[in-house]
């Protein structure tokens, strides 16, 4: 009987090398890394080989969503970093990047909605104008209903601390929201004020549509 080869595929070998880079920076030999994967209450008991993570890590073996979250796990990254669908290793990762990637666009939106009278509190203000704020009090976690007191214990010490955002209206009250959704909100306006602006020239395209459409008849024509 023939033994069937998996030819790597592009995304196997992301996956792969992605694993084997998280895994080398935790300084974990892949017999180390099997046995912290064993060990994991959320792995229940199946048996793991490291010949596995050799095979992932080589791009001949398909990283599967479990194994990706068991392996995120215990080396400490996202686990769509490890299948190759988000560039951000961590969450303070992502966040980094969103706040060096502030552009003109983004201040002007805080500019908007400051001049509208909503603030942002205790936001930290860098020499280059990007604000960020100083609060990262609270954790998310998944929390299932036959967890243990000592798996939720463990799971919020696991678990990235979450940003957040104190936003003052023109009134004083103030209510908090999340990162992705301050991003989501820069977003809204960013689209909606070019919707306005593309208004009048979508005015002008439909007339120039119409006068084509026009037949170009004449008093003196038969």
């Amino acid at each position: 009987m023939k033994t069937k080869v998996t030819q790597p595929t592009e995304k196997m070998l992301l996956c792969g090398k992605r694993v084997a880079e998280c895994r080398k920076e935790m300084g974990y030999s892949q017999e180390q890394l099997i046995e912290e994967i064993i060990a994991l209450p959320e792995n229940n008991g199946k048996p793991r080989n490291e010949k596995q993570i050799s095979y992932i890590e080589s791009g001949s073996r398909t990283l599967s969503i479990e194994y990706a979250h068991l392996i995120a796990k215990v080396l400490h990254v996202n686990e769509s970093y490890l299948l190759g669908e988000s560039e951000y290793k961590t969450d303070s990762d992502h966040i980094k990047a969103v706040a060096q990637s502030t552009t003109n666009e983004d201040i002007a939106c805080y500019a908007l909605m400051e001049a509208l009278g909503y603030k942002f509190i205790n936001l930290k203000i860098s020499q280059d104008g990007t604000k960020t704020s100083m609060h990262r009090r609270f954790k998310y976690l998944r929390i299932n209903t036959d967890d243990t007191d000592e798996q939720i214990l463990e799971k919020a010490h696991d678990a990235e601390p979450v940003r957040y955002y104190i936003i003052e209206d023109p009134e004083g009250r103030r209510a908090h929201i999340n990162l992705d959704d301050l991003i989501r909100m820069e977003q809204a306006i960013r689209d909606y004020t070019i919707f306005q602006l593309e208004q009048p020239f979508k005015l002008i395209h439909r007339l120039e549509k119409m006068v084509k459409k026009t037949p170009n008849t004449s008093p003196d024509s038969p």
